[in-house]
């Protein structure tokens, strides 16, 4: 009765689980792995209620072969599941292969007997390797992250507790002469138990990866301007941080660009808010376009955008603007109702090793400052001198020198 009871556990534990995974998918459409993980709770349920009905049932062998199959159809999704989390991808035909490797090793060993060690191991160590393959997606995925560890070290129990059964199986003495009699034997309880225990654990760390997931959207949805699809002020300023920490610690050039929008009460007042708005989405997808792989682009005013270049000197970082310069000049970013043509001024400045971004950034928004003076629609470079590096390093700088700290210098040319 204690084994019974346990397996109608476990199977109340699948339909809660069950539950809980349909939701996650159903609130986020993008958790296509809680999706597989329900149906891998389906086919566990369905394993589970099978197993419980075994003593009634007049035909004993397809009861048997049914629970088997169910219960691998259940691993086989929790895998792809994994797969798809973790690597973006379903590799079809390893799994396939090792799906169709246990169905056919089930029916190698269907008609040894129940009590055989080389039975009891290939039918679990079948299932065992359908949750290695699941392993196998973590491992390569995994970004070291302490879920991403825990979620690892509990796939790994969970494939070691199969291999775990055969052992204590013949420890216990055995699981039965007959598939009904197996609920009444000390290993139901002890198998029933462990998987009850894994099982909880599994729940748990899937449940726990597919919330981080679906939290970790909801930030990034909340981190991007709907408008321009550029970082929000507070994003980009949390990304600019970890970036620099990383160019630093790699000692690679970067360099900052300041961009504002020419005009820009001009076109709200002339065309609209509605056409101002088409401006400002055309200008972000814009930089989009142009941004590469640690870029760091954010839109941290009105009309106004930062972007942060990765692994970029100052004369890359001025062909960038003065690209995007000319390439926005060239749109029709009224959307066809009007011949004007929108403009963008630039600052541009390298940052040194180690330097604070504030200080970068008083230099290129004084950069800015000269480009919008120069007659807006053009580059200016802003270059700190060496008495300006020495004085913020605490060195003593002389009356002089300090009165040509950030000079600039100008290139591009000026386009009225």
């Amino acid at each position: 009765m204690g084994a019974s009871l346990l397996l109608a556990i476990n199977v109340a534990l699948g339909v809660a689980i069950m539950v809980s995974f349909l939701a996650f998918g159903l609130f986020d459409r993008n958790q296509k792995p809680a999706l597989w993980w329900f149906a891998a709770c389906i086919a566990g349920v369905a394993s589970g209620l099978i197993e419980y009905s075994m003593p009634p049932l007049e035909y004993t062998a397809i009861a048997r072969f049914a629970i088997y199959a169910c219960f691998a159809v259940c691993l086989s999704c929790i895998s792809i599941g994994l797969w798809l989390r973790y690597l973006r991808r379903v590799p079809v035909l390893p799994i396939t292969i090792v799906f169709m490797a246990a169905i056919v090793s089930y029916a190698l060993i269907s008609e040894l007997p129940r009590g055989s060690l080389l039975r009891a191991f290939v039918y679990q160590g079948s299932y065992s390797t359908i949750a290695l393959v699941g392993v196998a997606a973590v491992w390569r995925g995994m970004d070291r992250s302490a879920l991403d560890r825990t979620l690892l070290a509990v796939m790994l129990l969970f494939a070691l507790n199969f291999l775990m059964k055969p052992p204590i199986m013949v420890l216990l003495g055995g699981n039965g002469g007959l598939a009904q009699d197996y609920l009444a034997t000390d290993y139901a309880m002890v198998s029933q138990t462990m998987m009850a225990i894994v099982t909880i654990l599994l729940a748990f760390a899937l449940g726990l990866r597919t919330m981080a997931d679906i939290l970790g959207t909801i930030q990034k949805r909340s981190d991007i301007d709907r408008l321009s699809g550029a970082l929000t002020r507070d994003a980009f300023h949390r990304e600019v941080s970890r970036s620099l920490w990383q160019a630093d610690r790699e000692r690679t050039p970067k360099a900052l660009i300041l961009c504002d929008l020419d005009h820009f009460k001009l076109v709200n007042d002339t065309f609209g808010h509605q056409v101002g708005d088409l401006v400002i989405a055309q200008f972000g997808a814009l930089l989009e376009s142009f941004r590469r792989p640690g870029d760091v682009v954010g839109r941290i005013g009105g009309e106004e955008f930062c972007i942060l270049l990765s692994r970029c000197d100052e004369g890359t970082a001025r062909l960038f603007a003065e690209q995007l310069r000319s390439t926005f000049e060239s749109l029709d970013a009224t959307g066809g109702r009007s011949a004007h043509r929108c403009t963008a001024s630039f600052g541009v400045t390298e940052m040194r090793p180690a330097e604070a971004f504030e200080a970068a950034f008083s230099r290129v928004d004084k950069a800015l400052y000269e480009a919008k003076s120069a007659g807006r629609n053009c580059v200016r470079l802003a270059r700190p001198d060496i008495d300006d590096q020495d004085a913020e390093a605490g060195g003593a700088v002389e009356p002089d020198a300090l009165q040509k700290r950030r000079s600039f210098r100008v290139v591009g040319r000026t386009q009225g």
